[in-house]
């Protein structure tokens, strides 16, 4: 009996692991578990490039081989399968944890080839030329059999350099058959490491580098289904879990091709759509996933699980816009339609002026120009009709507001329509050789800034506020303007 354990508590057994989702998918075990078993090898791209490229450097003899990669490609699995896929002339070692001696390291390749049997008592404590004779030794039988012995160190960039300096002089052994070859697998780290100066040598000896990658983004359905195929029931096989395309989506996005992420990220989601009782694997049972695993989720990710909401989105604020604008327009109508009945009850109103109550036209002002729609009805109204107040003296001058000057009649016209759609009286007059919209006449100064921030509410600025009949002087010759292809003036033409 174990020490501090009695025979009352000797006696408790732990109860049995409950039901998992390994049956209720029809699955034998689980397919993402994460040991690197070489059943579940999945040949992407570049674990077939590895595979091939080491077996003709190892089929070449070739000394030292290198191979990199980032954390939770596949690093390990490779390993193994180099080890399960060797010849019968073949021996190989694999070392996954790394040495801390150099006759700790010579122990660990005399192991792995099998050299420590029965009599390992004196192998273990021999001292290091011992342990290097009884290696050349076993070399030695191996050049009779015309065979070759492999060591693959995994997680070599742990690896102490004094440790990486002997085992380039482990493939110093045998230089004339390279009886024995050193596959060195590890992180990129292991780069950094064996460009250290002290190292030079070694890294002279490397005859071939390959670099592991993680999965392309076409290669991560393909292999989830093979390992869900490797795992399955075979007469349960119509029992396994079905995802989404956008589900699968979310594993490359979220695991960025590493396997070991989609690993853990389709285990935990198997877990889910279990607890669900659904065979149905969907972007949101991945997420779910993610977030119980602390995996970065890209904002990408985020966007793509709400899309189904998006379309719900996209309706109401159209639909919004749809009815602002309609309230917008028949504000503006209404605002045209009072306009114009007011001016009609100021025509039905006022007394009729005599012909000597009327002042004499003068030759300096210019006629209205009569702008086509809208604006020729407040043109035809004349200005001096609108907005007449029975406190002001018929002879005083009005205040009229200067909008802007255009050298087209259309734009001119256009920006006259879009003022009155606002309720106040516009129109346009010649001036030279431009088009000059302009707001009132108002009897008042008052009247007229109150309309002056009528537009700037609307974000017409950059008006200027005149009285009397006579207009202003003309403008200098205007810059050229983008928005009027080169004909208009200058900011005043800007469209309000």
């Amino acid at each position: 009996m174990l020490p501090g354990v009695t025979e009352q508590n000797s006696a408790v057994s732990f109860p049995e692991a409950p039901e998992g989702y390994e049956q209720f998918f029809g699955l034998a075990e689980s397919p993402f578990k994460l040991t690197s078993s070489p059943r579940f090898l999945f040949e992407s791209a570049s674990h077939r490039a590895a595979l091939k490229e080491i077996g003709y450097a190892l089929s070449r003899r070739e000394p030292i081989i290198v191979v990199t990669g980032p954390i939770g490609t596949g690093k390990t699995t490779l390993c193994r399968t180099i080890a399960e896929r060797h010849g019968p002339r073949t021996v190989v070692a694999v070392i996954s944890s790394p040495p801390d001696t150099v006759d700790n390291l010579l122990r660990q390749v005399l192991d792995g080839f099998g050299v420590l049997t029965d009599d390992t008592s004196r192998v273990v404590q021999a001292n290091r030329y011992g342990l290097l004779r009884t290696l050349q030794q076993f070399l030695g039988s191996l050049a009779t059999l015309n065979a070759q012995a492999i060591v693959i160190f995994d997680e070599a960039q742990h690896l102490r350099p004094e440790i990486l300096e002997q085992i380039r002089l482990l493939s110093n052994l045998d230089s004339d058959d390279q009886l024995l070859q050193i596959v060195l697998v590890g992180q990129p780290e292991l780069d950094d490491l064996l460009s250290r100066p002290e190292l030079r040598q070694l890294e002279q000896r490397i005859s071939r580098r390959h670099r592991l990658d993680s999965l392309q983004l076409d290669e991560i359905s393909a292999y989830i289904d093979r390992r869900l195929n490797v795992a399955q029931i075979e007469r349960r096989a119509a029992e396994l879990p079905q995802s989404t395309a956008s589900a699968m989506e979310s594993v490359a996005t979220l695991s960025r091709g590493v396997p070991r992420v989609i690993n853990v990220l389709c285990d935990r989601a198997l877990e889910h759509a279990w607890m669900d009782r659904t065979h149905t694997i969907d972007d949101a049972t991945v997420v779910r996933a993610a977030r119980s695993l602390n995996v970065d989720q890209p904002l990408r990710v985020g966007v793509r699980l709400k899309r189904r909401y998006a379309q719900v989105i996209v309706a109401a604020t159209l639909t919004l816009a749809a009815v602002f604008t309609w309230i917008l327009r028949d504000a503006a109508r209404s605002l045209w339609n009072g306009g114009t009945r007011r001016s009609a009850a100021v025509r039905a109103l006022a007394p009729a002026a005599s012909p000597t109550e009327m002042p004499p036209p003068s030759a300096s002002k210019p006629a209205a120009v009569a702008p086509p729609g809208p604006v020729a009805a407040i043109v035809a109204d004349g200005p001096s009709q609108t907005h007449a107040s029975p406190q002001t003296s018929p002879t005083s001058d009005p205040f009229l507001i200067v909008v802007s000057s255009f050298k087209t009649r259309e734009r001119s016209t256009k920006v006259a329509a879009d003022i009155v759609a606002l309720g106040l009286p516009a129109f346009v007059r010649s001036l030279s050789d431009w088009q000059q919209v302009v707001v009132g006449p108002y009897p008042s100064r008052q009247e007229a800034i109150a309309a002056q921030d009528r537009l700037a509410a609307v974000h017409i600025t950059d008006t200027k506020l005149v009285q009397g009949a006579a207009p202003p002087a003309a403008p200098p010759p205007p810059k050229t303007s983008v928005l009027e292809n080169g004909n208009g003036p200058p900011h005043e033409a800007r469209r309000r």
